[in-house]
């Protein structure tokens, strides 16, 4: 609806960053991660100091659910948003891939329409295109027999993480969070790369002009080195590297997750890749999948199996 300007600085939709560092930072440059922003901040290790912040069952003062067996003061939700504040910054231009900006974002998006991040976009999109599975806190509506688990935390939540958001900063918002939270299956996450892939129209409604799909997931620099969208990744400029196999081609969209996920949409080759798993569990230090380049591999599977040849097959020296 053109109510949001990505060239302008935080501070314009934010009032109380007037004055940080911060609130001058570009809302362009927080969505592709080159802001300044540092990587993230480990909230809980600070919550965990404080004996009064946790309680293994719901109370008065522990309202706010963290997990299944983990409730926090409420009143921690401020103190999250003062440290992303006041945390230092450094100069804008360089990638550093960084959540605490999303937080910024979550607070625009609630601040514009008046709802709760998860209830705005249940009502704007995933309710009425029938994407049932996309819910943030989905043990609301769900069995949790449905979802996989995450990890078995013993830090912080003491416990199996299975149906509530893994990333810890997430988890002390209540599970709605800007940058994590957001569950779904394959078969919905697949419906909602398609209706990108095809410009925004999906079911016969289009959800979003084709201008604004375009101007969202193109990169945002013309710099090869940096490829970065505005919330989404692109292919990397040289073979073997980036989020995608080689055959992926140069204007194919989407994203990866901590947890061991991807998506992927490729309008050129009419492809759609969506990969789930766990990777976080038993714990966050499993990194076979990475190590091993699953996702990539069974991507280049994919495309090959589709005939689907490299995109630097005609790169000559």
């Amino acid at each position: 609806k053109g109510e949001i300007d990505r060239n302008s600085p935080l501070e314009n939709y934010l009032p109380e960053l007037e004055g940080t560092d911060l609130g001058t930072r570009l809302l362009q440059d927080v969505l592709a991660h080159r802001a300044g922003l540092t990587s993230w901040i480990p909230f809980y290790l600070e919550a965990l100091e404080d004996s009064t912040a946790f309680s293994p069952s719901k109370t008065t003062e522990h309202s706010l659910q963290v997990s299944n067996e983990c409730f926090m003061r409420p009143s921690w939700k401020d103190s999250i948003w003062d440290r992303i504040v006041t945390a230092p910054l450094d100069p804008v231009g360089k990638h550093r891939y960084s959540d605490l900006g999303y937080y910024a974002i979550q607070r625009i998006v609630e601040r514009k329409t008046g709802k709760s991040l998860d209830q705005f976009v249940d009502d704007i999109l995933y309710r009425r295109a029938g994407w049932s599975s996309f819910s943030f806190n989905p043990l609301q509506k769900n069995d949790v027999r449905e979802i996989a688990p995450t990890e078995n935390d013993t830090l912080f939540r003491k416990g199996r993480i299975h149906g509530t958001v893994h990333d810890p900063g997430a988890a002390m918002l209540g599970g709605v969070c800007g940058h994590a939270g957001l569950f779904a299956n394959a078969y919905d996450l697949a419906r909602l790369m398609h209706m990108l892939r095809m410009g925004g129209s999906y079911g016969g409604i289009d959800w979003f002009e084709p201008e604004t799909v375009v101007e969202w997931t193109k990169r945002v620099d013309e710099d090869p080195e940096f490829r970065k969208a505005s919330g989404f990744d692109r292919p990397a400029n040289e073979p073997d590297s980036g989020p995608t196999c080689n055959e992926a081609s140069a204007s194919s969209f989407g994203h990866s997750g901590f947890t061991g996920t991807l998506a992927w949409a490729d309008p050129d080759e009419d492809v759609l890749f969506v990969f789930l798993s766990n990777r976080t569990f038993p714990d966050a230090s499993n990194r076979t999948l990475i190590e091993w380049d699953v996702r990539t591999k069974i991507q280049h599977e994919a495309y090959q199996s589709l005939g689907v040849r490299s995109r630097f097959n005609e790169i000559r020296p």
